[in-house]
């Protein structure tokens, strides 16, 4: 990330005062020159301590160059300054919300969100006059105004960055860490720490591979502590590119790992058939829905694998029964949710913020997944960010039990990591491990 740093004067704290008076909305461009090198352009959005909004402007680079925008936000109270970032995804899916950007081909690439600054600044910011610890309330507010069902209005992107912002700024309000704040607001009495699968291997496009799944995770269910998987990790690194025999190396780890499938089929899902050779222009790879369900439960057999995310297509639901972790068909929606409940299609769902737009909304996917005996996979998503809020702070207060955030390499996916040991610091003698009760940690 990119900083810029505002002018100073030699008045120091009393030019804050004096900003602090000045117009609601401010762009940063008038604090300086714009950097027009940059790829990617966020809006910030700062909250001053006497509940007025500023609106400012910067520009950012997320984990990946076609990641779309991203909004972080600014609050700033007695107590300090609290951004927040919001990744976007790459992966569309259905059902999503929807995020927003200028399509002015012009201006970086297309990806420029003057007008989401513009709808944050005029319409969402003067409405929000409620304390930063209300976060329900500021959301539904939100979600009103915009009365999409889809964030199309208003944009997931602003709609999600004004919402983690309060988010941390609440917690400082209360004096407590977020976890502990988040904690209170999903109705939780203590916070425990998630499950990591940690990515092993890639395939797909996103490997010269042929391997037919995104990626193959380790749980190292075995761990005594957050701190331990890490040792765990370091000690497995697999070189080979076939799925069966790629998994025969965890069976000397057998009682301290499991295998997790992530394998998202959208790539080679073809005339209701899958291609298992879509890399190639052999078409012996086709089977059906039913020879892929037999194709997994195969591996469940002779391989300890025990999470399959998306072996199916995402409406597929009659085979999606079969399966243990539901992705796509959910996309992070209540209402998708409850239709999966309804068919049996699977016993666990991945939560993801950009999939839903808001701090709270996944609060009540997390209580109506785990009033239905489901688990919870928290995951990263790309065009990542540093942004903290979900994978370490969501995960703890809201108690997933399961965190996918990739494996232990780029700075934004260490963020993650390292602020779940921090949390792991803050909890000290009180911090819980789900361990093997990741799919039901509660009953830790």
């Amino acid at each position: 990330h990119l900083h810029r740093k505002e002018k100073q004067t030699d008045d120091g704290p009393k030019d804050r005062k004096a900003k602090a008076q000045g117009p609601i909305c401010r762009s940063r461009r008038n604090l300086g020159s714009q950097r027009h090198t940059m790829k990617k352009l966020l809006d910030y959005v700062m909250w001053r301590s006497d509940g007025q909004k500023v609106a400012v402007s910067d520009l950012k680079v997320p984990e990946r160059s076609l990641a779309p925008v991203e909004i972080p936000l600014l609050r700033l109270i007695s107590k300090g300054l609290f951004p927040a970032a919001g990744p976007s995804g790459a992966s569309p899916g259905i059902s999503k919300v929807l995020r927003f950007r200028d399509d002015d081909k012009t201006r970086y690439g297309g990806r420029g969100v003057s007008k989401t600054d513009e709808r944050i600044d005029k319409t969402i910011a003067p409405a929000l006059k409620l304390n930063v610890t209300e976060q329900e309330k500021m959301d539904k507010l939100m979600i009103e105004m915009d009365r999409s069902g889809n964030k199309s209005k208003f944009g997931t992107n602003a709609v999600l960055g004004v919402s983690l912002s309060p988010g941390k700024a609440g917690a400082a309000e209360k004096g407590v860490p977020l976890s502990r704040h988040i904690s209170d607001l999903a109705g939780n009495p203590e916070a425990i720490l998630s499950v990591p699968a940690f990515s092993m291997i890639n395939g797909r496009s996103y490997a010269g591979n042929e391997l037919a799944m995104q990626e193959s995770t380790i749980l190292p269910v075995g761990a005594s502590g957050f701190w331990k998987p890490r040792a765990l990790r370091q000690r497995f690194a697999p070189t080979s590119w076939r799925t069966k025999k790629l998994w025969s190396c965890p069976r000397t780890q057998l009682g301290r790992l499991v295998i997790g499938m992530h394998v998202i089929v959208s790539e080679f899902f073809r005339s209701g058939r899958y291609d298992l050779h879509f890399k190639s222009d052999d078409s012996s790879g086709y089977i059906t829905s039913d020879q892929r369900a037999d194709l997994c439960k195969s591996f469940i057999r002779e391989c300890p694998v025990v999470s399959t995310e998306d072996p199916f297509d995402q409406n597929d639901w009659e085979a999606g029964r079969s399966v243990r972790l539901g992705r796509h068909p959910h996309v992070t929606s209540p209402e998708r949710i409850a239709e999966a409940l309804s068919e049996k299609s699977c016993n666990c769902s991945l939560l993801k913020l950009n999939q839903i737009g808001s701090a709270s909304e996944p609060l009540q996917v997390c209580m109506l997944t785990r009033s239905n005996s489901w688990g919870i996979m928290a995951s990263h998503c790309s065009g990542e960010t540093g942004e903290t809020f979900i994978i370490a702070h969501l995960v703890a207060g809201a108690r997933t039990g399961q965190i996918n955030t990739a494996a232990l390499c780029r700075a934004e996916l260490l963020a993650k990591y390292n602020q779940i040991l921090r949390t792991a610091e803050e909890l000290g003698s009180k911090a819980k491990f789900a361990v093997r009760a990741f799919r039901k940690p509660l009953t830790r």
